[in-house]
């Protein structure tokens, strides 16, 4: 059995080797003359949190709460499980169970069991974060990634299950800044504005935390999805400094939120042609195929995909020259997760043929889904 770090509460397992951090609570830790000091993750006494356990027994694992005598037993849920390989060993099953914290008056430590592996989590208590988040004492992170699995026999969390993870820190958010990208034109007697982007940009910076909630905040900054305060972003740079002769740590996330706040552009400046410098093609409810043409005088470097509002199902889509062709997108990297609908995704698609019109055809794959896309078409004369 395994639990994944990326999991709301952190778990380590029980076993007779070396101490490690992958297998000693916080509390218990030993480094010779340092501070060994102890920490309690929170969470809303509203919240429910669920755990994925990841195992290649099919045996439904035990799972116990310790408040600190035994406080309840979780039964969890079978939620998916591969089971194709010939080899055995490679089998998965992906388990998932509920901590509703409104359950627990105090801190509580959760122990789950198959077989021979045990592991125990780190303390977790509820309390009102209220004023604590209205003060910006703490944050609220939130994490997942694409609901495709890993190609790899091995891999830890299975996401096809909707699975969603948050947590709470002791940080704040500082330092907010405003990088902006320019294109400029330049001929002889002037400059002339294109397009700019602007952005924004801050650091998270942490109280002092103990090396797994440092870990955590790492590890669900490297989600697809990242939300801090209910804001996407994408981490840039982080920084760990080890708090002098302690076993705490502080850390700091450079990150720059997704979306971008401001983008223009200018119709070129470029005098003397009586028609559109850019045309589009769009089409907002495309659930089996669509196609589309760019005329000779046209070219195209990218094509946008998202889902339409009705849209239930992630999809993947090609494009090509032929329909059902594929040589110029691959559905095998052109992933639109559903878990986030309103997001214009970009997928390159450079084309230009130049002595006739080319129809270019586009396929989608998705029990339900239903596509957003939107192209650019350039004058290229």
């Amino acid at each position: 059995m395994f639990i994944s770090v990326a999991n709301s509460i952190h778990f380590v397992e029980v076993n007779t080797d070396l101490p490690s951090p992958e297998n000693v609570l916080t509390a218990d830790q030993k480094r010779a003359g340092y501070t060994i000091k102890t920490y309690c993750q929170r969470f809303k006494n509203t919240d429910t949190v669920t755990v994925q356990l990841g195992s290649d027994e099919a045996t439904v694992p035990t799972v116990q709460v310790f408040m600190p005598h035994l406080e309840a037993t979780i039964v969890p849920t079978l939620v998916s499980s591969y089971t194709t390989d010939p080899d055995t060993a490679n089998h998965r099953y992906y388990f998932e169970f509920d901590v509703v914290f409104s359950s627990y008056s105090d801190a509580i430590q959760i122990k789950a069991t198959q077989g021979n592996s045990v592991w125990i989590s780190e303390p977790v208590k509820a309390e009102d974060l209220t004023e604590d988040l209205a003060n910006g004492n703490l944050l609220r992170i939130d994490h997942t990634n694409s609901s495709k699995p890993s190609d790899n026999f091995n891999f830890e969390i299975d996401y096809t299950t909707g699975i969603q993870f948050f947590f709470y820190v002791e940080a704040v958010l500082t330092n907010f800044n405003y990088p902006r990208e320019d294109t400029l034109t330049k001929n002889i007697d002037r400059n002339k504005l294109l397009e700019s982007k602007l952005s924004r940009a801050a650091e998270l910076k942490t109280d002092q935390l103990p090396e797994y909630m440092c870990q955590l905040l790492s590890v669900a900054a490297s989600h697809f999805y990242y939300t801090i305060n209910g804001l996407q972003y994408v981490l840039e740079d982080d920084d760990i400094e080890q708090v002098e002769f302690t076993n705490f740590q502080v850390l700091t996330q450079t990150v720059s939120q997704k979306d971008v706040l401001a983008f223009n552009t200018d119709n070129r400046g470029i005098e003397g042609f009586d028609m559109d410098i850019v045309t589009f093609s769009q089409n907002n409810n495309v659930t089996s195929t669509w196609s589309f043409t760019i005329e000779k005088e046209r070219m195209t470097h990218v094509v946008y995909a998202r889902h339409n509002a009705s849209s239930v199902a992630t999809y993947t889509f090609k494009a090509g020259t032929t329909i059902g062709g594929n040589d110029l997108i691959s559905d095998f990297i052109s992933e639109v997760d559903i878990s986030d609908k309103t997001t214009w995704r970009r997928f390159p698609l450079h084309y230009y043929k130049g002595d006739s019109n080319q129809t270019i055809y586009i396929e989608i794959t998705g029990v339900g889904a239903i596509a957003d896309f939107y192209v650019p078409k350039l004058l290229n004369q």
